[in-house]
Order: C-alpha cells, then structure tokens, then sequence
C-alpha cells in the first residue's frame, strides 16, 4: 500500500480540538460523548485487550492471518493520522456539497433491521476493503463494464488520497463504508473510544466530501476475536452496522488468478447451503486485473448483485 501523505498544518494537539468539534456539532449532535473519544483516543490508551485466544473463523490459518495482519499493516507515523483535517468541502463538475444536499445524519441509536443478508435469493454481496486506491479508478471501470454494485469499506487516509474516486463510486450508485483509520490492532482495538473514533472519523468524511450518510462498518481483521462485546456494544448503540464476511478471496495472499479460483470453491459450498455469499476482497492491482473472471463466473451462474443497506441485518461471525 503506497505511504500516506501528511500535510501539517497546526499544532496536534489543537487540530485534534478542532476535529474533535467539528463532530460534535456535525456528526453526532451530543458533544459531550465525541469529546470523550476524542481525549482518549489522543492520549492514547494503551489497553489492548483483545482476547486473541479465540479461534479464527475464516478459511486462514493462524499464520496466514499474522501474514495478512503485517500486509494490511498501514505505512504510517503513531500520530499521522491524528493530524487530518476535512475542512474544505469538494467540488465535483463544479458543484460543491452543501448542507442542504447532504443526507442527515441521525442521532445515535441501534438500527432496526427489516430483512437478512441471508434471504434465500441467488443475491451475492461484492464488499471491498482498504481502498480507495491507485487502482480504484480501474477497479469502478469493471464493474461499470458489467453493470455491478458493490460495497466498499474504505480506510480515511486513503479517501482524502483519493477523494475524486470516493465522489465517483458514490455518484455510481455503489455504497461507501467505513474500515478504520489507522487499520493498527494495537491502536484501533485500543478501547471501546478508539473503536469509534476511527469509524466515525470516517464517516464524517464520507459525509462531508458527497453528502452520503452511511453506517456501515468492517472492522481491521473482522470482528472475531478483537471486538469484545463491550466494542460490539459501542458500535450498535452508536447506530453502527458491523459486517463481516463469508467468502474469504485470500486475494490479499495468491495476488493472482487463484483467488478467483478459491473464491469459487467458497461461493459453491454455500449454495449447497442455501446461504448468501457476502465476498471479501481489496482494492489492488491484482485483485483488479482477475475480477472480470470472477464477475463471469457470478453472472453466468444467475447471482444478482446487491447493496449493503442500513436495513439489512449483516453477517456477522458467531461469537
């Protein structure tokens, strides 16, 4: 993943008081609960307590996920990203985003779920991790060749990287979702406040940059084992949707062809299931240059595509 840039503008400290403002007035509408994550995140609670002696649930041994945790791994300083700034609004075609066309943001409570991800359909869920990238550009133009929504988990860093692509896939009809800032287990899994922080973070920028409210989440690494119930409880009270996945590409590892091959395999054995695939993969050159392959083999086989909304119940691994 390239290195992130880092434009200092002010003091840390007083742009993190500033940030910190901005989502209680914008984002949240109870200043005293932003200012609370806010403080802790800055001054960096070191309790990481993570339980890491669960099992993992997906496909990947324990020593694919230490190597997919060290990819995932974001080149960047302890404090970088705590010096973002999303003050000035867009323009796309010469038209800014204003108050009066961005959706509003609810205050915060548990979603109300009318309809499963698992609804017995030959629907399939495309979810997309880590970008927006150098490759995003390349990556809308497949599915725009195909006719295909997908949901894209997005890390903050990399949306202000890439702003015109996030404006872009919003503008195409995909849906926008939160991955974190500093994708860091030690960092991002510090606290219940830290969990939030990174999400919400995202979000407001999301909100800010195309006026797409969106409160959908994928946490670092899933949400099994880091997210304690005491995060999990944060999350939904925040009015959060956490989800994570079914069908693991493992395109982060192969970097080739077989992860098409590999995801396959997956997509089948939940059909003799009954179970709607919720697919995994990332924005990179590679996962990029074989989906068309995968996409093929999803259409020929009569799979609908369809969006993550904050209506549907997400899949979620058992706990």
């Amino acid at each position: 993943m390239e290195e992130l840039e880092h434009q200092p503008r002010l003091k840390r400290k007083d742009r993190h008081k500033r940030r910190t403002r901005k989502l209680i007035f914008r984002s949240m509408g109870c200043g005293l609960i932003v200012m609370v994550l806010g403080a802790a995140y800055w001054l960096g609670n070191e309790r990481f307590e993570a339980n890491n002696s669960s099992p993992e649930v997906s496909s990947v041994s324990m020593m694919d996920k230490v190597e997919r945790d060290e990819r995932h791994r974001l080149p960047i300083e302890d404090d970088l990203v705590l010096d973002k700034s999303i003050d000035v609004p867009l323009e796309n075609d010469g038209t800014s985003i204003t108050e009066n066309m961005a959706e509003e943001i609810p205050s915060p409570a548990p979603l109300v779920y009318t309809k499963s991800y698992n609804d017995g359909s030959n629907h399939v869920y495309l979810t997309i991790d880590d970008g927006p990238s150098a490759s995003t550009e390349a990556l809308l133009d497949v599915l725009e060749a195909y006719d295909v929504k997908a949901t894209f988990f997005m890390l903050e860093p990399n949306m202000e990287r890439y702003k015109e692509s996030v404006i872009r896939l919003v503008q195409a009809g995909h849906m926008p979702g939160m991955h974190g800032v500093t994708h860091r287990k030690e960092k991002f899994y510090a606290d219940s406040n830290s969990v939030l922080w990174e999400m919400l973070y995202g979000q407001e920028f999301i909100h800010q940059t195309t006026g797409k409210y969106t409160p959908l989440i994928r946490v670092p690494y899933g949400s099994k084992p880091y997210m304690i119930d005491e995060y999990v409880e944060a999350v939904v009270n925040q009015g959060l949707s956490m989800w994570d996945w079914n069908v693991d590409s493992l395109d982060w590892k192969f970097r080739s062809e077989e992860y098409v091959t590999h995801t396959i395999a997956q997509v089948e054995r939940l059909k003799t299931k009954g179970e709607t695939p919720v697919i995994l993969i990332h924005d990179t050159p590679k996962t990029v240059e074989y989906l068309p392959k995968l996409l093929d083999y999803l259409l020929e086989n009569g799979y609908k595509f369809v969006l993550i909304d904050a209506q549907t119940e997400p899949v979620q691994f058992p706990r």
